[in-house]
């Protein structure tokens, strides 16, 4: 396992109560017919019950700081702690009824093993 055991549990235990119970969507794989490789076939999505700190975006005030920054409005960011999956970007969350598009993923992972993980939304 980990070294960071009681540091895993800690965010896990934090983000499960001041976070939103969301659903991480995985989309659903392709796999090729033999007889019509052109022809795909899709399979269903991948859901998974998730919590997620959700932050407001704050880089506005921090690129204010710095001139001819161009810093994209209205896109959040979260926090989630280690899950049983291997999130991707383009995985979508589904929150009150609303898909967010993740488009950055950052595992804080000391030891190779993720911890923590920054999550980036499409604005």
């Amino acid at each position: 396992m980990t070294a960071y055991k009681r540091q895993l549990a800690a965010a896990k235990r934090l983000i499960a109560a001041k976070g939103a119970k969301v659903t991480w969507r995985q989309p659903p794989d392709q796999t090729a017919d033999p007889d019509k490789p052109w022809n795909a076939v899709q399979g269903d999505p991948v859901d998974f019950g998730v919590s997620i700190v959700f932050l407001p975006d704050t880089r506005k005030e921090f690129a204010a700081l710095m001139k001819g920054t161009d810093v994209p409005e209205g896109a959040e960011t979260g926090l989630m702690g280690a899950v049983e999956f291997e999130p991707q970007v383009g995985d979508m969350v589904i929150r009150n009824g609303s898909a967010l598009r993740v488009v950055s993923l950052s595992p804080l992972q000391p030891d190779g093993v993720p911890l923590l993980y920054t999550i980036g939304f499409e604005s």
